[in-house]
């Protein structure tokens, strides 16, 4: 699953409004919609306080694949809530 597909499912599935989350990220609105539909990349500035809103859901690996073809990455080894290890092909 993509990760604008999981971080859409997770909001939808909570009940939460994208305003809402965007207003938590400090993001301007617009900006959060087009990260949801897989038009921009979600910035790294966010990612942390992404991690923390979602309570883990959505996890530094799925951050770090939006940056790659599916074919780039080899493994993922999460080490904890803000660190992992990326092996690349």
């Amino acid at each position: 699953m993509k990760f604008h597909e999981k971080l859409s499912g997770y909001c939808r599935e909570n009940g939460i409004r994208k305003n809402w989350m965007a207003e938590k990220l400090d993001m301007p609105v617009s900006q959060f919609f087009y990260i949801t539909k897989g038009e921009k990349k979600l910035p790294k500035k966010y990612w942390k306080t992404l991690i923390k809103i979602t309570g883990g859901f959505i996890t530094p690996s799925d951050l770090i694949q939006q940056y790659f073809v599916d074919d780039d990455i080899v493994r993922v080894e999460v080490c904890s809530e803000s660190e992992c290890k990326v092996s690349l092909r």
